[in-house]
């Protein structure tokens, strides 16, 4: 064991899967392609050193709502400027 704590490369694994831990959250929520992912990001820096925030923020990572393109698509379209009523298709 004492052969285990003075390598360098335990050390470097370890703190390597704590930081990948850390950010879990951020990458669940960027692979999913969340809306707001700001949110959660923000929530995962703040909260992901204490023993209760880090789940939340995984939670909040898993169950956020995705982005909807075919819902920008039709907000894009409707409410795009009018066009002149002489250049409407007959």
């Amino acid at each position: 064991m004492t052969t285990l704590q003075n390598s360098i490369y335990f050390w470097l694994a370890l703190i390597g899967l704590l930081a990948f831990l850390a950010v879990l959250p951020t990458l669940v929520a960027l692979a999913r392609g969340v809306d707001d992912i700001a949110i959660i990001m923000l929530f995962n820096a703040i909260c992901c050193t204490t023993v209760f925030g880090w789940p939340i923020a995984l939670i909040l990572a898993i169950r956020w709502p995705r982005h909807d393109p075919s819902r920008t698509e039709f907000r894009q379209r409707h409410h795009a400027a009018p066009t002149h009523p002489s250049r409407e298709p007959r």
